[in-house]
């Protein structure tokens, strides 16, 4: 299902130069308003990862304990995430977004209630973490087609490509924002979880709550529609080549991001610092490439070029990983990053111009399904890194990563179409 769409997306097609095709898609008002919603959702969403975060370290001092908590509320998230793909096929997908939104301001008004009452526990952020996880997993396919559903194919692709960019700004903000926050008042995140989400909320309201009549029939049982969302994607041999190459990267190389503390002492010997400017750096350069990409919004082979950006991404690990001075590092995560920054929105172009409009929500599901499972692979790659150290078993990964989807690649052609 999609929202009905004005007509004014129309009148914001027309040909561009210089900075105004790079952000031509904010000249359709309903996908400002999307934007405005997903900016201040990510933010939420920095908000309630640090602040849960603090508090499991606050209550138990122990660092496994906030691994377990991230991992337990990770899978509950990945989990949840076909599902929501289902509902936004099944439900107008505005609708779907605010709900998850509201949903998500009564949970931090909870949360907030009991920090500044004391009554904390531990066992309040695992229940309440839990929920999160499945109303955050709950928007985000709704919110991914409603990129589509508000702009012309013609705009599409500098729509996604914008829209991960707002996405990267919060990621690049957020962490430092509300970690100060947090050492300032432990319920101050949550605080400002409710006001984001109320604000997210607003700006997708005018979207819309009304859907089209659905392209594949009535609703059927969950169970079957779940089943052909996924059918329909492992099916397809073009989304199935894109999947495994997501897949590939986030499962074996990717976890290496989890590591930038331990990097950043072990290694680099920079401390917190380090660890704070790796992750700037790795963000910084996610932004240019995006910035890049909407520039260059009408190219053509995008499948050849999205496989380039990943190889020159895995590339960048792969240098890091050897680096021993702080500079260095950095830089090889910058120039990575704007090659990722590209990567990982043409992931979500190609996904977006191939799915049929009745398993939009399902395979717009799938597709980020493949971006998270990093958080399953972090534990292979910890016990690489137990074995042969840090920086040989970053190494190690990528170079797997990277052999497989060459494999992948040459196996299953279809991309080079795209």
């Amino acid at each position: 299902m999609s929202v009905t769409v004005p007509e004014s997306r129309a009148e914001s097609s027309q040909p561009q130069s210089g900075m105004a095709r790079t952000f031509n898609s904010l000249r359709v008002r309903e996908f400002r308003y999307l934007s405005g919603g997903t900016l201040s959702a990510n933010f939420a969403d920095w908000a309630n990862r640090i602040g849960t975060g603090w508090l499991v370290f606050v209550l138990t001092d122990s660092a496994a304990q906030l691994g377990a908590y991230a991992f337990t509320s990770g899978i509950i998230g990945l989990g949840s995430t076909p599902a929501a793909g289902m509902l936004a096929d099944r439900l107008p997908r505005a609708r779907v977004v605010i709900a998850a939104s509201l949903a998500s301001v009564v949970l931090a008004s909870v949360m907030a209630v009991l920090v500044l009452s004391g009554a904390i526990a531990l066992w309040h952020v695992y229940i309440l973490g839990s929920i999160s996880a499945v109303t955050n997993a709950a928007g985000l396919p709704a919110r991914q087609a409603l990129v589509h559903d508000v702009t012309t194919p013609e705009l599409l692709p500098n729509a996604v490509a914008l829209n991960s960019l707002v996405m990267n700004v919060a990621r690049l903000i957020g962490p430092p924002l509300f970690g100060v926050l947090a050492a300032v008042n432990d319920a101050a995140p949550f605080l400002a979880i409710i006001a984001l989400q109320l604000i997210d909320a607003a700006a997708i309201r005018p979207l819309g709550l009304k859907a089209r009549p659905r392209a594949g029939g009535p609703p059927r049982n969950p169970l079957r529609e779940l089943w052909d969302g996924l059918r329909y994607v492992f099916s397809d041999r073009t989304l199935l080549s894109l999947f495994l190459i997501m897949f590939t990267a986030s499962i074996v190389a990717y976890p290496y991001l989890s590591l930038f503390p331990v990097f950043a002492e072990e290694v680099l010997h920079a401390g917190s610092v380090g660890y704070g400017l790796l992750f700037a750096m790795a963000g910084m350069g996610s932004i240019i490439g995006l910035v890049l990409l909407a520039n260059l919004s009408g190219m053509r082979r995008r499948g050849p070029v999205m496989l380039g950006c990943y190889f020159i991404h895995l590339t960048g690990i792969a240098v890091y990983s050897q680096m021993e001075h702080l500079w260095l590092a950095m830089l090889s995560l910058f120039l990575g990053g704007i090659a990722i920054g590209m990567g990982f929105a043409l992931y979500y172009t190609l996904f977006q111009l191939h799915v049929r409009d009745d398993m939009r929500g399902r395979a717009l599901a799938i597709a980020q399904m493949a971006n998270q499972f990093f958080t399953v692979g972090a534990l292979p790659m910890g016990l690489t890194i137990g074995l042969v150290g840090i920086q040989h078993g970053i190494l190690l990964h990528v170079i797997a990563a990277a052999l497989i989807i060459l494999v992948v690649t040459m196996v299953r052609p279809e991309w080079r179409r795209l």
